[in-house]
């Protein structure tokens, strides 16, 4: 036989190794297994394999003389032992008894010997595979074979493990058969799978049901489609219909820019083989492999098939802590500085188409994280919504959404998070993107003076002609200030099971004082009246469950009202100071209040009843947040004071003060259809601050300002003989009327 030298340089990176878990969708149950591949399985010859889909079948079903372990070391496989010559040039391989062929039918054939082993390889070079690598092939006896080199190659048992050529034929099946000897209910096989199906681009193994090798799964079947447009593939995986699919170099970059793809990528280096001839594998010169894979399958991969042996692939039994559905899309950097505006029916607006915007399908939950979107107000909130229609219009990129909920974005998952206030980063008017720029205002960090955060209360409840800077003496007014103390802030916990709200908990925690006076000079039968008094938006805070960011926004507002009737020349108030931790908490579908308190006072600020009333006041900080933008749970403290004033009854006025509150939930980010709640509660009295016997020690009637003045008003008593002249007798008129003569007299005389 005549030897040719050849130059053959083989460099294999190898790698196969178990991929780590992450733990997120929850595991299939064990048995079928979708692969989604990019390359078309036309021929399952060994010898015919010209890509990644063609060598992964084959490789499932044929062995090999020789295998790689995790190491990328050679092991046996078909050949259970083999010894090299000095020289190199002659390896003699021992093959293991018990390897049988199976039937397309499930039977046993007989069992895999050396004819087998020289047909194969002998057919290799006859398809131009090994020429001047492999130079003869001796049979010993049925189990023991030699393979004679044309020159020392001393990784050879490796090229053997990688290479779909080197894979072992069933002589007698391929010599009857022809070329339909790989066709369904014909082939055979020796693997750990069985081809069990062909149809078209979709090819099915079953497990080897005779396999005696390591088998780490229970796997049972193995579907293999090929699909040609990337980008239905990709859509299929997300529904579900495949567990892994095969990604295109190119589109593998796109895919890594969505966060929730990216960690689903399994890169796997390419192998580089250079042989001087035009074989299989020098067409595969530097092809690497890239999958996304969900979470619960825990594939084995090489760096020459991309996806190894599938007897050693696992699923990932243990209960997941967080599972995030598959259709949720974290907007990137890139995608979420392309948006131009979010409307308040829910239309995104983006500059441009960009890679990531390209994977969005119908149904797709988008996340924005207004932590990416520094400088740009389109989302300053972040958002959480439902991708229904998308199209460009014009240079621009339109997606149409409707609302979406938190618990439909994450099946399982909890988040558990105090949210801090910092009075430093505080905007006195929060921007608003629905409105046109030359509207907009300004989103100034507001930065009070002191260490506490103190709104001034100065309002008109009620103005009876309207005008309320040139006539004031037909209003009622409120009058004070309420401070909160640094350390405000809230707790927010939800735990989320089976895309169902488990639990939910929020608090939030103040140390605040409120002064509150009413003053009114007009009667009304019944007044019902809240206002605002201030709104301070504080930076959005970013929290993730999983890798879904949560974009919570606390804000905090003072509220002052009055319901009731009141009457003419009424000036009453209370001051109080209260240290509260006060929230609800949602589980097994009900509401139940907390509360934990601290320090309270409550005391009177001057009192002027004279007519007939009956009234409650009050006034207060609400701290609340809104998750993505949309209003959310909150916690109202608030001083109040009623007051009744009955003439005829006796005491016939009294005035009671205390510390209410509020909790609730003001809008819907989650699906629980009872979630909306608000539930009022006392936290501290009514106490009697005074009533008609009892004097109110004057100290406590210290106004931060006074109430407005009223005209003096005109009485009927004579206070004296001289004022006024309607006081003065007879006698004092006679002696006036004289003087007066006498003046006149001396004047004109």
């Amino acid at each position: 036989m005549k030897t040719r030298i050849l130059g053959v340089i083989v460099c294999v990176t190898l790698l196969m190794a178990v991929t780590s878990p992450i733990v997120t969708p929850a595991a299939q149950t064990p048995g079928d297994v979708r692969l989604g591949t990019i390359q078309p399985p036309n021929d399952l010859d060994p010898q015919l394999a010209q890509n990644s889909t063609e060598a992964l079948l084959v490789e499932q079903i044929f062995l090999g003389l020789t295998g790689l372990d995790e190491n990328g070391n050679p092991i046996p496989e078909l050949a259970q032992s083999w010894d090299v010559s000095d020289d190199g040039l002659v390896w003699t391989f021992t093959l293991r008894p018990e390897v049988q062929w199976v039937g397309a039918d499930r039977r046993l054939i007989r069992n895999v010997d050396s004819r087998d082993v020289g047909f194969s390889f002998d057919r290799a070079r006859e398809f131009g595979n090994f020429n001047g690598l492999i130079d003869a092939v001796e049979l010993v006896d049925d189990f023991t074979v030699m393979i004679i080199l044309g020159q020392s190659y001393p990784e050879l048992a490796t090229l053997l493990a990688v290479a779909p050529a080197a894979k072992i034929v069933p002589l007698d099946l391929v010599l009857e058969a022809g070329d339909e000897w790989t066709s369904p209910g014909v082939i055979w096989g020796d693997g750990p799978y069985l081809l069990a199906d062909r149809a078209g681009p979709s090819v099915t193994l079953e497990a080897n049901p005779f396999w005696e090798g390591e088998r780490t799964n229970e796997v049972s079947a193995v579907q293999v489609e090929y699909v040609e447009d990337p980008r239905e593939s990709l859509r299929r995986f997300v529904n579900g219909e495949f567990d892994l699919i095969e990604l295109y170099p190119d589109f593998r970059e796109i895919v890594g820019q969505d966060p929730g793809f990216e960690r689903l990528v399994r890169d796997i280096p390419g192998t580089q083989i250079n042989l001087f001839n035009q074989s299989l594998f020098a067409r595969r010169v530097g092809i690497g492999h890239s999958y996304l894979v969900k979470e619960y399958l825990l594939p084995v991969y090489s760096p020459f098939f991309g996806l190894g042996r599938i007897h050693l692939w696992r699923f990932n039994n243990q209960p997941p802590e967080v599972q995030i559905a598959d259709n949720v899309r974290v907007l990137n950097g890139e995608t979420l500085g392309a948006l131009l505006s979010l409307n308040e029916q829910g239309m995104l607006t983006f500059d441009r188409q960009t890679p990531q915007l390209s994977l969005i399908q119908p149904g797709d939950i988008l996340v924005g994280d207004s932590t990416l979107t520094v400088g740009n107000d389109a989302a300053p909130y972040g958002f959480l919504l439902r991708a229904v229609n998308f199209f460009p219009d014009g240079g621009r990129f339109i997606v149409e959404t409707i609302p979406a909920f938190l618990d439909e974005a994450v099946i399982q998952g909890s988040l558990a998070q105090p949210i801090g206030i910092d009075f430093n980063n505080i905007y006195d008017i929060p921007p608003v993107s629905s409105l046109p720029q030359s509207e907009r205002f300004a989103t100034v960090a507001y930065k009070p003076p002191y260490a506490s955060l103190e709104i001034e209360i100065d309002r008109v409840l009620y103005d009876e002609d309207g005008d309320e800077t040139n006539t004031t003496d037909d209003q009622v007014r409120v009058e004070g200030k309420v401070t909160v103390e640094p350390g405000a802030g809230m707790q927010v916990t939800l735990d989320i099971r089976n895309n169902r709200l488990q639990s939910m908990r929020f608090t939030n925690n103040l140390k605040q004082s409120a002064e509150l006076k009413v003053y009114s000079q007009v009667k009304l039968a019944d007044l019902q009246k809240v206002v605002t008094i201030k709104r301070f938006i504080f930076a959005p805070q970013t929290f993730l469950i999983g890798w879904v960011p949560v974009v919570i926004t606390p804000e905090i507002s003072v509220v002052a009202g009055i319901n009731g009737s009141i009457s003419v020349d009424i000036s009453t108030g209370i001051k109080q100071t209260s240290t509260i931790t006060a929230g609800a908490e949602y589980r097994n579908g009900n509401w139940n209040r907390v509360l934990e308190i601290g320090d309270l006072h409550v005391s009177p600020w001057e009192m002027t009843l004279k007519q007939t009333a009956s009234a409650r006041a009050f006034a207060g900080p609400e701290l609340a947040v809104t998750i993505y933008g949309v209003a959310g749970p909150y916690g109202r403290i608030q001083g109040y004071f009623t007051l009744k004033v009955d003439p005829a009854a006796s005491p016939w006025w009294i005035v009671k003060g205390g510390i209410g509150g509020e909790v609730g939930f003001k809008a819907q980010v989650l699906s629980v259809i009872d979630l909306r709640f608000k539930q009022p509660f006392d936290i501290y009295g009514p106490e009697t601050l005074g009533e008609a016997d009892k004097i109110i020690p004057t100290a406590t009637f210290m106004p931060t300002k006074p109430p407005p003045s009223t005209p003096p008003k005109v009485t009927n008593a004579c206070t004296s003989i001289w004022w006024p002249l309607r006081c003065w007798p007879w006698w004092l008129w006679v002696i006036a009327v004289l003087l007066a003569l006498f003046i006149l007299g001396k004047i004109f005389g």
